[in-house]
């Protein structure tokens, strides 16, 4: 592993980078591949999606985590890459033929982001005079001091023509966001939640709901729809008995006072909420009262391993080797597998991979 660091105006940004690490002899040809997974209508892009760069390198077990390869930049277009992969001819291409590969089309994991400086930032903002206890104030003044070392903007030298992801533990994630705004707005950092609310109202935009996180292999999962919540937040500090009006959208107006960005928000809202009632709800019927309702639950339609936990044997949760485990008594159809991607895929919706 080796490691860079990127100066920035507030704080040292350590990003680190995974280098390959080869399971057989540079000149042996890599493993023989399974038949390639259907592409799945969720899919935009050709590299981080199951597809043949993707199963290619997660195969030949380059890294020990498969979440190191999905997390990486390429450092060409995605039309070159995809024209580089296509060169390979599988029967023959060894282990350092790919490695050389990887090494030529992408970058480290995490490049996408860089530290950025808060203007904005206040060192002491109000709510610290309502904290009496001198040992409790200033370590809460610390605490508080660290959003400068937390902030984020995009690289965008780091982008390319095609969707790219940002690193797992570095990118937006929707549910995060929520309780990490609750934070801004007590630190008055008002703008940066501004910032991020008017990113997710992007991503509704493009993509009809707000992804689990960051990054393209999300985007067949999302986490429970807090949107509304966080816009309204900014009335809750002016007028407390203003409690359930929503949730993101909620608790920025609530602070704000700022209703004009009412007039995007709430369309994009019922939007999200329409995708959740399409995608993530099914009737129910009670075997007492034989009467229906409607449950929202995480639900993935996915007939591929997760990208980001695909083949690689060493990982907590490996998605293809749950679904072909040799000590099941009879194999899985492929119906049922395909089920199963599905069932790992809506159990990652909430964070947690199965194994945990």
């Amino acid at each position: 592993m080796t490691t860079d660091f990127l100066e920035a105006s507030v704080h040292i940004m350590i990003i680190s980078t995974s280098v390959p690490g080869p399971t057989a002899p540079l000149s042996a040809t890599l493993p023989s591949q399974p038949p390639l997974f259907p592409v799945q209508s969720w899919c935009i892009g050709q590299i981080f999606r199951p597809g043949v760069v993707l199963q290619t390198v997660n195969i030949a077990q380059l890294y020990s985590d498969p979440k190191t390869f999905v997390d990486k930049s390429t450092s060409k277009s995605a039309q070159q890459v995809l024209a580089d992969s296509a060169t390979f001819n599988l029967s023959t291409a060894t282990e350092g033929d790919l490695i050389n590969f990887v090494e030529n089309n992408f970058l480290g994991e995490g490049l996408e982001l860089g530290a950025a400086e808060l203007t904005n930032f206040k060192a002491n903002p109000a709510f610290l005079s309502n904290v009496t206890d001198p040992l409790l104030n200033a370590f809460t003044q610390t605490v508080n001091g660290y959003w400068t070392r937390l902030a984020r903007s995009t690289n965008q030298s780091a982008l390319c023509d095609d969707y790219t992801n940002a690193a797992l533990e570095s990118s937006v994630d929707y549910w995060d966001s929520y309780w990490i705004m609750q934070g801004l707005l007590k630190s008055e950092l008002y703008s940066t939640v501004n910032a991020t609310l008017r990113n997710f109202m992007d991503e509704i935009d493009d993509f009809e709901f707000i992804p689990n996180g960051g990054r393209t292999y999300y985007l067949d999962r999302s986490e429970p729809p807090l949107f509304v919540k966080m816009r309204v937040s900014m009335l809750e500090c002016l007028y407390p008995a203003s409690i359930i009006l929503g949730w993101m959208v909620y608790d920025y107006v609530a602070v704000m006072n700022d209703t004009s960005v009412l007039q995007r928000t709430l369309p994009l809202a019922e939007i999200e909420l329409v995708w959740w009632a399409n995608n993530c709800t099914t009737e129910i019927t009670s075997p007492y009262t034989n009467q229906s309702y409607i449950l929202a639950r995480y639900s993935v339609n996915s007939s591929a391993p997760c990208p980001e936990s695909y083949l690689t044997v060493s990982t907590e949760s490996e998605d293809y080797l749950t679904a072909s485990d040799p000590t099941y008594g009879t194999p899985l159809t492929q119906q049922q597998a395909e089920a199963l991607y599905g069932e790992l895929a809506s159990g990652a919706g909430i964070s947690r991979p199965a194994s945990k």
